[in-house]
């Protein structure tokens, strides 16, 4: 079982090394690793390099970091070597421990060093002990498995180092039985086999000499011999668990040859056969049970079963009855229960490929699999339930691929799914509920890249979408209805999977059109759509709201476009902002102007605003134009204009103390100190306006331009204190004030 833990901490980077910031260090396993990946570097250009994968977050928040040759000042023959070490070891489930660029370093996390954990450099929890090989198989097929393989594949272990053999050329392997969970304390009492190799660390996996085996009760299993290559010699002997002989026969060369003789636990013979050079000796060869029953008959011709082959219950009745040619099966395959009733029959032709019929039964008798077959390629399928109702039917053309209609249907006999096939291309899709209410259908174009699907409620059995898709995405009309009632309540438009063009939306209750709107990709339109804005909003088949942005729709826009044609000034900036929103900017000047002509003040700051930045291609900045409109608007009482205009009045030099930019392109030609205090004090007395109360506090308690007035200064103060109770900026800059003031002897 993997641990995902993680310990770090942070070093000051060496000099002289690959990165200049400072270094994160880290322990954690590696996952997986990809070559060839794209990194960015520390100037945001893409590099090649190798992404390592974590098993769990770095201190970072990553689990992922990447490695090159240069970041590991490595040439690349001897990285690409120390790549394959390290994913050996990490194949073996070895913590590492990673020194890579810090969290806040620009381009891709890059490691430095990479190593593998031990007691000097990590905490004992992260060491592996790699003193241990894990061993999977069994006592007659050893194979060594990679550790993180272990808990599952593997029964056995061995400890390095080995010990010498007899000689200098041998080593001794001593095997034991694994316990739960890699559980190693039967080391030294539970011995699982004993033998010799030709490496000091068994990395020939191959064992030389004699070898025994034991079962887990201490009982000799196995006894046999390995020649110097590692091949099987001469005799071998097994045992049972109760001490009994087991198997008895010989190898040459690593293969069975003569007599070989199988007992069963209570010492009766269950078979005897010859084999010559690893085959089985031509002839017949039977198994018996522990009473002498005949289990199996069957007979070998060079090497392969040929002819009857007959498996027995314990009882003598038939239980698989099959015949071989070749060493495939040919003609007919069956398998009966215990009672005698045909379980499987199965069929083959003389290269031993299904043919034909292949059928299954339940004890009962009742036929629940029909399969048909042609040199082993699938025709058709059949499959009832227990109550001999018709499950599923498929049929397949000369290539195996689906073809024509395949069913399935409930155990209540009612038909569920319905699919077309044109020789592998899916043509239709049709889907039922078990009382046989529709739920969904897709129709497939003739090229299969294309299709409509349509759904039904499974709880009302009403449609309640019909979408035509292009591949796996939305593309074309789609239409939505209520579940309840049933009526429409959309229609859209799909390209490359988002909506495209208009969106139509319906009541659910009535089916009356509520909202029109227009998108393209991700975005909604924003301008004018066939001479109409791009959203439309509907009430009782009236158009109740209009534009071209959601947050800035014209309610009762028939309304407000006859009063503003009849002079009313609000309706004419309600419908300057109404074109504004959907990029008509030459109207909404227009609507403007005749607004501001009645001073209204909305109209007034929309056209400073306009004047001061312009719209591209459209309307070019005219800063007269903004000095004009921006006074007027302020004059009108536009709070964000006086408080403008008082700063565009400030004389430079006190300007430039008490903000951080004055931008001289929009001062005013003339300054006017008396004037700019009139505006600031103006726009600081509305409740929403608080950057007006800073300045006019800053002016005044450090007499910037104008006498030091301590306590007017306060009272600009206090009133912003009042709208940002407990602010620390605040509270700063009183005490800050006060401390200049004290100083000051003020």
């Amino acid at each position: 079982m993997k641990l995902n833990i993680f310990t770090f901490t942070l070093l000051a980077a060496i000099g002289g090394t690959a990165f200049a910031n400072d270094t994160v260090q880290f322990v954690a396993q590696i996952e997986r690793m990809k070559v060839a990946s794209g990194a960015l570097n520390e100037q945001g250009g893409l590099i090649s390099a190798e992404r390592i994968y974590l098993n769990s977050d770095s201190p970072c928040g990553k689990d992922t970091l990447y490695v090159t040759a240069d970041s590991l000042k490595l040439s690349q023959e001897n990285y690409e070597k120390r790549l394959r070490e390290i994913w050996k070891q990490a194949k073996n489930e070895y913590y590492f421990r990673f020194t890579a660029t810090s969290c806040e370093s620009k381009g891709s996390q890059m490691a430095s060093k990479i190593e593998v954990c031990n007691k000097e450099i990590c905490d004992s929890k992260f060491v592996i002990d790699d003193s241990i090989l894990w061993v999977g198989g069994n006592l007659s097929q050893l194979y060594l498995v990679d550790r993180k393989d272990a808990a599952d594949a593997a029964g056995f272990f061995i400890r390095l180092p080995l010990t010498k053999g007899k000689d200098d050329k041998s080593w001794k392997v001593t095997g034991w039985y694994l316990g739960d969970n890699l559980d190693l304390s039967g080391e030294g009492k539970t011995k699982a086999f004993e033998g010799y190799t030709d490496t000091p660390d068994f990395s020939s996996q191959k064992f030389i000499g004699p070898f025994t085996a034991w079962h887990r009760t201490g009982q000799k299993a196995a006894q046999l011999t390995y020649d110097d290559n590692g091949y099987r010699q001469g005799e071998f002997e097994a045992w049972h668990k109760n001490g009994k002989p087991s198997q008895k026969f010989s190898y040459k060369n690593g293969e069975p040859d003569g007599k070989f003789v199988e007992w069963n636990d209570n010492g009766t013979v269950a078979s005897e056969s010859n084999f010559k050079d690893g085959e089985h000796a031509d002839g017949p060869c039977n198994h018996y049970g522990s009473n002498g029953e005949l289990l199996r008959e069957h007979s070998y011709l060079k090497g392969n079963y040929d002819g009857k082959y007959v498996d027995y219950f314990a009882d003598g009745k038939v239980q698989t009855e099959k015949f071989y040619k070749d060493g495939h099966t040919v003609g007919d395959s069956k398998e009966y229960y215990a009672s005698g009733q045909l379980q499987s029959l199965r069929h083959y032709d003389q290269q031993g490929k299904q043919d034909g019929l292949q059928e299954d039964y339940l004890e009962n008798g009742t036929l629940i699999s029909k399969e048909t077959y042609q040199h082993d390629r699938k025709i058709a399928v059949e499959k009832w339930y227990q109550n001999g109702k018709q499950a599923s039917s498929k049929q397949y053309d000369e290539n195996g691929k689906e073809n024509g209609k395949h069913q399935e249907w409930a155990e209540n006999g009612q038909l569920i799914l319905e699919e077309e096939y044109n020789h592998g291309a899916t043509v239709l899709e049709k889907k039922w509920t078990q009382a046989g209410s529709p739920l969904s259908e897709v129709i497939y174009n003739k090229d299969n890249d294309g299709s409509v699907r349509k759904r039904w409620s499974e709880k009302t059995g009403k449609l309640i979408s019909e979408a035509h898709y292009d591949s796996y995405q939305p593309s074309g009309l789609t239409k939505k209805w209520d579940e309840a009632t049933g009526k429409l309540i959309l229609e859209t438009t799909y390209k490359e999977g988002f909506e495209n063009g208009l969106r139509k939306q319906y009541d659910p209750e009535t089916g009356e059109l509520i909202l029109e709107k227009w998108s393209a990709g991700l975005s909604d339109v924003n301008k004018f759509v066939n001479n109409q804005p791009s959203i439309k909003k509907y009430k009782s088949g009236k158009l109740i709201a209009a534009g071209c942005d959601a947050m800035k729709l014209l309610e009762n826009p028939d309304d407000v476009k006859a009063q503003a044609k009849k002079g009313d000034a609000g309706a004419q900036t309600q419908l300057g902002l109404y074109y504004d929103g959907c990029s008509e900017f030459k109207q909404a000047e227009s609507w403007m102007l005749k607004a501001a002509n009645q001073k209204n003040s909305d109209a007034l700051a929309w056209l400073s605003r306009l004047y001061l930045s312009g719209k591209k291609d459209v309307i070019a900045p005219d800063l007269p134009k903004f000095r004009k409109y921006n006074e007027q608007a302020a004059e009108a009482g536009d709070v964000q204009a006086q408080y403008r205009l008082g700063v565009d009045l400030l004389p430079v030099e006190v300007c430039q103390q008490i903000m951080s930019s004055c931008d001289a392109q929009y001062r005013s030609p003339k300054s006017d100190m008396n004037k700019a205090l009139l505006w600031l004090d103006k726009a600081a007395g509305n409740e929403e306006e608080t950057g007006a109360l800073g300045i006019l506090a800053k002016i005044y308690g450090y007499g910037i331009g104008v006498a030091q007035d301590g306590e007017k200064a306060m009272g600009y103060y206090r009133a912003l204190e009042k709208k940002y109770p407990g602010s620390d900026f605040v509270q700063e800059r009183i005490a800050k004030l006060k401390a200049h003031l004290a100083s000051s002897g003020k």
